[in-house]
């Protein structure tokens, strides 16, 4: 059976924040991995339910949800 982030089958499913960010918004998200805690700071290419995309410096970043820890939205980046 697939894991899933989130279930429907709660009547009061938990709020999914990361559904408000737009394309475009700078953002970070912290995430876990095996081996720790890592931050992507960027803006926001693609939301939907089960993961978020950034463009980070180095490149695009896909974190699923189920390894969301925190995230918000930071001012843009200053030049």
């Amino acid at each position: 059976m697939e894991k899933k982030a989130y279930s429907c089958e709660s009547p009061n499913p938990p709020a999914l924040p990361w559904l408000a960010w737009n394309e475009g918004e700078r953002v970070v998200l912290r995430y876990r991995k095996e081996d720790g805690f890592y931050d992507a700071l960027g803006e926001v290419v693609q939301v939907e339910t089960d993961f978020v995309d950034i463009m980070t410096r180095k490149g695009k970043v896909r974190v699923p949800a189920e390894k969301m820890v925190t995230g918000k939205k930071v001012p843009p980046r200053r030049w």
